[in-house]
């Protein structure tokens, strides 16, 4: 997956928070598109994950982007 195609879920309007999964298993909750942002290039993309800390990504081991389930909400 692209970093422009996880760009235009960031400008979708209204916002609705997905789930970024990668290659080796985890995913990371986008809940706000002000909390991702990418290197100029767009291989990188960093996700605050909550406080202080911050997860690297590299856009392309990126498998797939999910909407955030009302039924069964990402956990704390």
């Amino acid at each position: 997956m692209h970093a422009e195609s996880i760009k235009e879920l960031l400008h979708t309007a209204p916002f609705a928070p997905f789930h970024v999964h990668v290659a080796d298993g985890k995913s990371y909750l986008i809940d706000h598109p002000d909390l991702v942002w990418f290197t100029q290039g767009g291989r990188t993309m960093f996700v605050a994950t909550g406080g202080e800390r911050f997860a690297m990504v590299d856009t392309m081991l990126i498998s797939r982007a999910a909407p955030v389930d009302s039924a069964h909400p990402p956990r704390s």
